[in-house]
């Protein structure tokens, strides 16, 4: 096993509702921008599958893809305002 780094294909088998239809090219910047984020420090069995994980975050994150998550960021909205369970509240701030 090698360093070696997922592959546009990879993902959207990995996750083909979420990926099936976004370009390879869009794919591969961001699997490039995620293989920056960390060194092989990464146990070598791992590195592919966690170079892909953190791609296919960092693109939902941004508005990439199909399903909640990635329209809810598309549109701006990233996550929860305030949620409220019995005693406890938490308010996420702006920005």
């Amino acid at each position: 096993m090698a360093y070696d780094l997922p592959t546009p294909a990879r993902i959207k088998a990995l996750w083909p509702k979420i990926f099936g239809a976004v370009d390879n090219t869009t794919i591969q910047e961001w699997i490039n921008i995620a293989a920056l984020q960390h060194d092989q420090s990464w146990i070598e069995t791992d590195y592919t599958y966690a170079v892909a994980l953190l791609a296919a975050h960092m693109m939902v994150t941004n508005g990439i893809g199909a399903g909640g998550q990635a329209e809810a960021a598309g549109n701006g909205l990233d996550g929860y305002s305030t949620i409220k369970s019995g005693q406890l509240t938490l308010t996420r701030a702006s920005g």
